[in-house]
């Protein structure tokens, strides 16, 4: 807005020095100096002649005398008004034009001109999160009187999941029925939700929803990515390799995505190489004891950022997921290091990932798996970082579930 008034003012300034500038330049031909100049060239050659008349005895002295006095009185007369009479003429109406022209401009633009113009745009139409909440409200308003509407269920649910609003995603997917599988990606919302909510839960519910989604889409590359991490976690590395390296072979070879599933594959390979087998289902009852034969060293499961603190995170701070004896050194058994753009994050720590060779988890009966999200990016704890920890399992626990829910004081 001050650009627009600065080159108004500039426009204006430039129209009044071009209607000026006739006005009250003076010509030099015609400057009072000029004429003063010529006027005194008449009265020298008048006096000139007087003397030669008064000399050559044509006038006699008295009369000589009054005509030099008179030729006198007029040079006089005329210096003291040798301000041209255009020049007084052209001063008010100078001055008018200086007065009239900017509030001419002014109340001209305010009549005929658009002010809104200059001013900074405002979308009203714009999404804001208080709009997004009460579209949401609503639909779930709409949705209790008309029940029957499949679709839009599907579509509250995935609104409470980017909300994370996790209890009332379950209950608006559940109400979906037969329009979960119109779409693979439906199911895998789905079975997304649950595995953040509940891990038990969703071993036992979402699990046959990627069952089901790959039977509709055998090439749906999030069904097959989620296959995938289902199967790792279970130590069922064969299919989780299988799974991956169907994802893979659809992504373009040099994107950041298939580097980062190429890693996936590689770490279920060599974990398939060392003759690492399944881990067994857990039973109802929890963790086991210890980790059975042939099982993984390790544990697996799911770190999650608690709602509570979500506005203190930012997208590319990094996270920090790792084992620790319960009893006996300090130092990380395994270590992963990830962002909080990739939580909920489903983890798996074992010895592949050891600091050392001597501090590996498979020494360990006892463990502890803790998370901290770093604001600057150092390892080391620093005030104002979040974290969480686990209670203290067995080695080749799977479901293990880590909320990072407290600051660092």
């Amino acid at each position: 807005m001050m650009a627009f008034f600065t080159g108004a003012g500039i426009l204006i300034a430039i129209a009044l020095v071009a209607l000026l500038y006739p006005l009250l330049r003076r010509d030099p031909g015609e400057t009072s100096v000029a004429r003063g100049r010529i006027n005194a060239r008449v009265y020298r050659d008048q006096l000139a002649e007087l003397e030669t008349d008064r000399a050559n005895g044509i006038i006699d002295p008295a009369a000589g005398d009054q005509s030099k006095r008179e030729l006198e009185r007029r040079a006089l007369q005329d210096i003291t008004e040798d301000e041209p009479s255009t020049t007084r003429a052209a001063r008010w109406p100078a001055i008018m034009l200086v007065l009239v022209i900017p509030f001419a401009a002014i109340l001209t633009y305010s009549a005929l001109g658009k002010p809104s113009a200059i001013l900074p745009a405002t979308d009203e139409h714009a999404i804001t999160v208080e709009k997004i909440q009460r579209m949401v409200s609503d639909l779930a308003t709409r949705l209790e009187a008309h029940p029957e509407d499949l679709k839009g269920w599907v579509m509250l649910g995935r609104a409470y999941k980017v909300m994370n609003r996790l209890p009332e995603s379950i209950k608006a997917f559940e109400h979906a029925g037969a329009a979960l599988d119109e779409d693979p990606q439906n199911l895998i919302d789905f079975a997304e939700v649950l595995a953040r909510e509940d891990k038990e839960n969703f071993r036992k519910r979402g699990e046959p929803l990627i069952t089901r989604a790959l039977k509709i889409n055998p090439d749906h590359i999030p069904s097959l990515v989620f296959a995938g991490s289902a199967a790792f976690e279970r130590g069922d590395f064969r299919n989780a390799s299988k799974y991956w390296k169907k994802v893979l072979a659809r992504m373009p070879p040099e994107s950041e995505e298939a580097q980062a599933v190429a890693e996936a594959v590689s770490r279920a390979d060599a974990a398939l190489a060392q003759g690492k087998s399944a881990a067994k289902p857990l039973a109802a009852g929890g963790a086991a004891k210890s980790p059975p034969t042939g099982a993984v060293a390790g544990v697996s499961g799911v770190v999650l950022l608690s709602p509570a603190l979500a506005a203190k995170a930012s997208q590319g701070d990094t996270v920090f997921v790792f084992a620790r004896a319960a009893e006996g050194p300090r130092a990380p058994l395994a270590v992963m290091r990830v962002k909080v753009s990739e939580l909920p994050l489903t983890f798996s720590l074992d010895d592949s990932q050891a600091m050392s060779p001597e501090l590996r988890i498979s020494k360990f009966a006892k463990i502890r798996v803790e998370a901290r999200i770093s604001k600057s990016g150092n390892a080391l704890p620093q005030s104002g970082d979040l974290q969480g920890a686990s209670e203290i399992v067995s080695s080749g626990t799977r479901d293990l579930r880590v909320v990072i829910d407290k600051p660092v004081p």
